[in-house]
């Protein structure tokens, strides 16, 4: 038994005997390729034998290498330390520094092939430089050196070129069919770059037998803006979410938008072969405008950059300028920019969708941000687009152009050069101020010579043309600078000869309005003129002078008996000025109009002081007296006082809508001229009494009279007279006070003012002057006592303040008020019941 168990030990051991060998023999073969593999990896060896070797391979390929040391990297990897890299060809030179490059084998590439192959490659951060290859002499060195050293480079240059294929090859050996590449990132600074890139992270998969991108992902930024780069097909396609033209041009504004760039690989490759940078790019989904906020913007589905010198040239076969109404195409369009000299051109054709066209030429230079810009107009259909934001409310709608303008603009100064001839037909513009329907004009031709200066707040035109249609031109001049405390201005305008008879046939209807069926003939002459500071209103000059013989006719005379409510023959039933739709007639008693010849005398006086004290002497405009508010507004600050007459009151709210555009104050100038012409001063007078607003739902003079004194008119006194006229600016708000029994201070102050102009006409004696002054200083009106409300500083201390009176009273009076100086706050009636109107 003991035996038989001695015999089955002693088979088993001679059984366990050959794994127990085989087991050691495979731990010292791992243990010598380990030992091996480190003694491989080790930095001597790796610096004397590896490094040596894929140097050698590295000139083969035409390229400089330099390893400072090499280590182990991680189990199986190679590490190589401060690696320096440059390549020549041709005149360009291009070095780069790595302070890391792990190199790792594909095992099983490796195993199936029985040789290393490298399968990836991990670049730490790095540094890349270029430029043009050094070709000068230094210092100490003799010519024939210099010559020598030319020639070695040459033919070391020469020789990766002809054997390009071989060595391609010979590396390829080496290399796994596809390769892993990784970087951590760094500078990329290359000479004539256009801007600085920073590269970030990435990576990518490189098919070595197709020597193509497989896949890449990289990032970076340029100049500073981010973008991301991959491999799409055979292209290269660079995607960024917005470019900032202002910052990566240097210029002081713009927008551009871009939504791919594509660099075609195998043009790039031969280019870089060929020792030449990529010249050539695709860009996709792009947009531009020249300034943040403007209508116009420049885009291009599909459009190349390319590259010659220092110069990028951008084209487009169909690009297109999108409007604020119009979408127009381009056709020969070049954009260039020069990074050697900075600067943009354009030149280009601008086609509309009605066969007319834009020819452009401009150069933007940057470093002095100046532009320089020709256009040409043919028959263009403009909508009234602008590369820059319009500010304001006035546009133009459409114009067809025809002519040339030419401007310099210094964009860092902030200054325009403009001048030009151009000829605008079916002009249409919106210009509220002007008026408020869109204005059509048929012709318009204008010159223009002027200069606007942003930044010091001035503009000048030295020689303005205009002319409409078949009317003789108008030419004007003037300037308008911002002193600091205040501006100064001087404007001209200057026609001679003009025809009459074209001037309302060639302006809008807009403008033109309720004089549109005037007809006039005879030739006029006109010279207008003012000038001044704003900070000293003394200084104001108003010069006016009209020359030559017109004649007018129209229906004004009998439009003026219409709107009095006076019964007209039938054939003068439909006359031009009076509308009435826009002033529905109102019928009152007969018995309630006040004739002027029934009056006190200082009835009349009263209201004239207060509203126009040189009414009998001017002839409806009186430009003393608009020089005069003009000076007060300047004074001020603000529009307080219009200027108008009494005249042009009642030709305005007879015949003309609410709206404050200088079309309708030119229909009331023309209209007042035309009633002075009509009427005497008497029944001027007499018509405007009889049709002035003096309060909530009080119209003319004898319902003011029984309302704020329960008595007739032609029994008012001097206080009483003065009272009425000095509430007019303003009826609805100070007769509502008035009836609440207070008197506004600045209407005490005001009806001071009036009986002192009385007295200094000679209308009160020295009694009734000091009576009707003590009457207002107690703010007692014939019987009627009231108490004094403040509303300026001529006011008591212990006085209440008007605005805490209207307050308390809101519920029983609105703020409708109505007046001759302020029209848009009511709607003004057109009374009746006058006496017919004689020539």
């Amino acid at each position: 038994m003991a035996k038989s168990l001695k015999d089955g030990q002693g088979v088993a051991s001679r059984r366990g005997g050959p794994i127990g060998v085989g087991l050691l023999v495979c731990a010292l073969l791992f243990g010598g390729l380990m030992l091996g593999a480190e003694v491989l990896r080790s930095p001597t060896v790796l610096k004397r034998v590896v490094a040596p070797r894929v140097a050698k391979l590295a000139e083969q390929q035409g390229v400089e290498l330099s390893i400072s040391a090499m280590g182990p990297a991680g189990w199986t990897g190679v590490r190589a330390y401060e690696v320096q890299v440059a390549r020549t060809q041709g005149e360009r030179r291009v070095e780069a520094q790595v302070d890391k490059v792990d190199l790792y084998l594909d095992w099983s590439e490796t195993l199936r092939a029985r040789s290393p192959k490298l399968g990836e490659v991990r670049v730490g951060a790095f540094e890349v430089w270029g430029g043009r290859a050094p070709t000068g002499v230094r210092d100490g060195e003799d010519e024939a050196d210099a010559s020598l050293a030319r020639q070695t480079s040459q033919d070391r240059n020469a020789e990766p070129k002809a054997s390009a294929a071989g060595d391609a090859r010979g590396a390829e050996r080496f290399l796994a069919p596809m390769l892993q590449v990784s970087w951590e990132g760094g500078p990329v600074e290359l000479e004539g770059g256009l801007w600085p890139v920073e590269l970030g992270a990435g990576a990518a998969r490189l098919d070595v037998g197709a020597r193509a991108f497989a896949f890449l992902d990289a990032r970076g930024e340029i100049d500073a803006q981010p973008f991301e780069a991959a491999v799409d097909g055979e292209q290269l396609v660079v995607r960024t979410e917005a470019i900032d033209v202002a910052s990566l041009l240097k210029a002081p504004a713009g927008e551009l938008e871009v939504g791919a760039v594509a660099l075609d690989l195998g043009e790039a490759l031969a280019q870089v072969k060929a020792g030449k940078m990529p010249e050539r790019v695709t860009l996709k989904e792009m947009r531009a405008r020249l300034f943040e906020g403007a209508d116009v913007a420049l885009e291009a589905d599909a459009s190349t950059l390319e590259r010659r010198g220092p110069t990028l040239i951008w084209r487009s076969e169909g690009a297109r300028v999108r409007g604020a109404q119009k979408i127009y195409g381009l056709r020969d369009v070049e954009l260039s920019y020069r990074a050697d000299v900075p600067g943009i051109g354009l030149v280009a054709e601008v086609l509309d969708d009605e066969g007319g066209h834009l020819n452009v030429e401009a150069q933007w230079h940057l470093p002095s941000a100046m532009v320089g810009i020709n256009a040409w107009f043919h028959d263009f259909a403009w909508d009234g687009t602008t590369p820059w934001p319009v500010p304001g409310s006035s546009r133009v709608e459409r114009a067809l152009l025809e002519g040339t303008l030419h401007g310099e603009v210094d964009l860092a100064q902030r200054i325009a050069d403009l001048n030009g001839e151009l000829v605008l037909e079916e002009f249409d513009v919106s210009a509220p101020f002007l008026a408020e329907e869109t204005l059509k004009f048929k012709a318009v031709e204008l010159g223009l010579g002027a200069t606007f200066d942003a930044g010091a707040r001035a503009l000048s035109v030295g020689e303005g043309r205009l002319k409409l249609g078949a009317l003789d031109e108008v030419r004007w001049s003037g300037h308008v600078i911002d002193a600091g405390k205040g501006f100064s201005f001087g404007w001209s305008l200057s026609g001679e000869d003009l025809d009459a008879s074209q001037v309302l046939s060639e302006l809008p209807e807009a403008m033109s309005g309720v004089l549109a069926n005037t007809q006039m003939q005879g030739r006029f002459g006109v010279e207008l003129g003012t000038s001044g500071h704003s900070a000293f209103p003394d200084s104001l000059v108003l010069d006016v002078s009209f020359s030559g013989d017109v004649e007018v006719e129209d229906s004004l005379r009998w439009d003026a008996m219409r709107a009095a409510g006076v019964e007209v023959p039938e054939e003068q039933a439909s006359g031009g000025f009076f509308d009435s739709d826009a002033h529905p007639a109102r019928d009152i008693d007969p018995e309630q109009w006040v004739s002027i010849g029934r009056l006190p005398a200082h009835v009349p006086s009263a209201l004239l002081s207060a509203e126009d004290a040189t009414f009998l002497q001017h002839a409806g405009l009186d430009w003393v007296g608009l020089r005069m508010a003009m000076v007060h507004n300047l004074r001020e600050g603000a529009l307080e006082r219009g200027g108008s007459t009494i005249t042009q009151q009642l030709a305005k709210n007879l015949f003309l809508t609410r709206d404050r555009t200088i079309s309708r104050k030119l229909q009331e100038a023309f209209l007042t001229w035309r009633m002075e012409s009509e009427l005497s001063k008497e029944q001027i007078l007499e018509l405007y009494i009889n049709v002035v607003d003096w309060g909530p739902g009080v119209h003319g003079l004898y319902e003011a009279s029984r309302f704020y004194f329960e008595r007739n008119p032609d029994e008012l006194n001097v206080s009483q007279s003065a009272m009425l006229g000095a509430i007019l600016p303003a009826p609805s708000r100070f007769g509502a006070l008035i009836k609440a029994g207070y008197l506004p201070s600045s209407r005490q102050d005001k009806m001071r003012r009036v009986l002192v102009n009385m007295r200094f006409l000679e209308q009160l004696t020295w009694p009734e002057y000091h009576a009707a002054l003590d009457e207002v200083n107690r703010s007692n009106l014939g019987g009627v006592q009231l108490a004094v409300c403040a509303d300026d500083e001529t006011a008591g201390e212990d006085d209440r303040s008007c605005a805490e009176v209207m307050a308390s009273q809101a519920g029983e009076a609105e703020d409708n008020e109505m007046s001759f100086e302020d029209w848009e706050v009511s709607q003004i009636p057109t009374e009746t019941g006058w006496m017919p109107l004689t020539h």
